[in-house]
């Protein structure tokens, strides 16, 4: 009787596998720490616009502040809708 092994190189195998691991807790962290950093964003730009800070630097929209910050219209507006479901207790920061 002739048994043959497969030719798979364990120790690479193993070292892919850690690096996979590796690379989803990373991708974990990163994830955390946008959506934090989002949800930053969009307490900051409700406290701007609803205190109209952005006048301040002379701008005479809430639009022409947020282009300056690359920010779209649309979603400068959906943060600001967030923000405030937030503030309203209609969302929990929790669930984002």
């Amino acid at each position: 009787m002739n048994i043959q092994l497969n030719k798979r190189n364990l120790s690479t195998d193993n070292d892919v596998m850690v690096r996979y691991k590796s690379l989803k807790s990373q991708l974990t962290i990163n994830v955390k720490s946008e959506i934090c950093s989002r949800l930053e964003t969009m307490k900051i730009l409700k406290e701007i616009k609803d205190n109209e800070y952005y006048k301040l630097d002379g701008y005479k929209s809430f639009e022409d502040f947020t282009k300056d910050y690359k920010l779209a219209k649309t979603q400068a507006y959906d943060y600001l809708r967030i923000a405030n479901a937030i503030e309203e207790g209609i969302i929990e920061e929790e669930f984002l």
